[in-house]
C-alpha cells in the first residue's frame, strides 16, 4: 500500500504552519529562514514537516529523530539505525499544493503541478516533449494545451523519480501515448533502459481543475499495488479520501471519492 498525502496550502492556517515548523530539526528550521520567498518557505516547511510527521508514526520515534539518508543516486529515504525498517518516500510541491508518497517497500516518485501556473508552456515543449508529442500538442485547442502539457511533464517527472534517476534521463526519450478517452496512457521507453524500468506502475489524480498529481512506483512484475489518498486537513490531522486499486499493469483503477477524477492506469513498454 502506498500512502499519498495531499496538503492544500491555501487551507493552511498560521497554526498549521507552526505545527509543521516545530517538527523540523534545528538545521531544517535554519534552512527555512534562508528562503526569501514566502511561498517557497511554506512549501519547504510543509513538505519536511509532513515527512517527519508521517514517518515518525510509521517508525515509532519522535519526528525530529527521523534521520534522512541518500541512495547512491542521491535520492533521500528514511531508515532506522535500530533495525532494517525503511520508509521510501518522495515529495513534490507547487505554489498551491504539497504532495508526499510514502510506503515501506517500493521506490516511489510523485510530481504535482498547478494547471494554471503562469509559464510560457510553448517554450518548454522542446525540453519536455518528443517531436510526436509536440505535434499532438499543437493540434489541440488552446484551452486544452496546458492540461496536456502538465499531464505529460508530471508523468515523466514521477517516473524518473521512482527509478531514482531524476533529470539525468532525457525526457525527450520518453513518449506518452494517451487513450482516446484520456482514461489510460502508455509510456514508451528507450531501449537503453534496463528491464527494471518497465516494472513501474503509475496513476494520475486531478484535484478539480486546478492541480494534476502523477504518482509512480517501482514494483515487482505482476505485483498488485494500491494507493490510499489522504487529505491533510486544518488542525494537523489527515483523512482518507479515496483508495485506488491497481491489480497488475494495465488494469483500470477505481476511485472512491467524487472530489477527484478517476485516476488513470499506466503501462510501460519499449
Amino acid at each position: 500500500m502506498i500512502d499519498l498525502y495531499m496538503a492544500d496550502l491555501g487551507l493552511m492556517t498560521s497554526d498549521d504552519l507552526d505545527r509543521h515548523h516545530n517538527l523540523l530539526t534545528l538545521q531544517e528550521q535554519a534552512a527555512a529562514e534562508q528562503f526569501l520567498n514566502d511561498s517557497a518557505r511554506c512549501q519547504f516547511i510543509v513538505g519536511r514537516g509532513l515527512l517527519r510527521w508521517q514517518a515518525s508514526q510509521r517508525c515509532g520515534v519522535e519526528p525530529r529523530d527521523i534521520r534522512l539518508y541518500r541512495s547512491e543516486l542521491g535520492k533521500p529515504y528514511v531508515r532506522l539505525d535500530s533495525c532494517d525498517a525503511a520508509c521510501l518516500f518522495n515529495i513534490s510541491h507547487c505554489p498551491t499544493m504539497v504532495v508526499m508518497a510514502i510506503n515501506d517497500c517500493a521506490p516511489v516518485g510523485v510530481d504535482v503541478e498547478a494547471l494554471g501556473r503562469p509559464l510560457n508552456i510553448d517554450s518548454l515543449t522542446s525540453l519536455v516533449m518528443t517531436s510526436r508529442e509536440r505535434r499532438n500538442y499543437y493540434l489541440l485547442e488552446d484551452h486544452m494545451r496546458s492540461r496536456a502539457f502538465f499531464r505529460t511533464w508530471t508523468l515523466k517527472e514521477a517516473y524518473t523519480k521512482a527509478l531514482g534517476v531524476g533529470m539525468s534521463l532525457d525526457f525527450r526519450k520518453l513518449e506518452c501515448h494517451f487513450g482516446e478517452a484520456m482514461e489510460s496512457f502508455i509510456l514508451h521507453l528507450p531501449r537503453e533502459l534496463s528491464r527494471e524500468a518497465t516494472l513501474v506502475k503509475a496513476w494520475q489524480f486531478f484535484l478539480s481543475d486546478r492541480d494534476v498529481v502523477s504518482l509512480a512506483a517501482l514494483a515487482p512484475e505482476y505485483a498488485s499495488m494500491s494507493v490510499r489518498v489522504h487529505r491533510v486537513c486544518p488542525g494537523h490531522r489527515t483523512e482518507v479520501i479515496s483508495v485506488t486499486c491497481c491489480e497488475g499493469v494495465g488494469r483500470y483503477p477505481t476511485c472512491a471519492n467524487a472530489a477527484y477524477e478517476a485516476p488513470i492506469s499506466f503501462h510501460a513498454a519499449y
